[in-house]
């Protein structure tokens, strides 16, 4: 289980008013103790399953691949990419927001 994330913040979208909910995790190496190894200079960013599915960053794959390399001494960043899950998201392969697939397949 993830510990509580030492910086939580947001990022604004450069293309629209998306805010992007992100955490990051120091790991042991990290921290005041004097006893605490050195940091590695690792880090990672782990992205949670597909949105539009349910995904999120309290995802259980994200929670054990997360706390893995805070183990391991990595310095781990996570997204909440929740945004996608809304019925209208943004195809910039083409630019004007599109009706997503699952809204286009689901039966009325």
């Amino acid at each position: 289980m993830l510990p509580e994330p030492t910086l939580t913040l947001t990022l604004p979208s450069i293309h629209d008013g998306t805010v992007l909910d992100c955490r990051i995790f120091h790991p042991y190496s990290l921290s005041p103790s004097p006893r605490a190894p050195p940091w590695q200079k690792h880090a990672a960013v782990i992205a949670h399953p597909y949105a539009p599915l349910g995904g999120c960053y309290d995802d259980p794959v994200v929670d054990v691949v997360a706390t893995t390399l805070l183990r391991l001494g990595f310095l781990v960043g996570t997204f909440n990419f929740r945004c996608g899950a809304q019925p209208l998201v943004r195809d910039l392969s083409r630019g004007p927001r599109v009706q997503s697939k699952m809204q286009r397949t689901a039966p009325r």
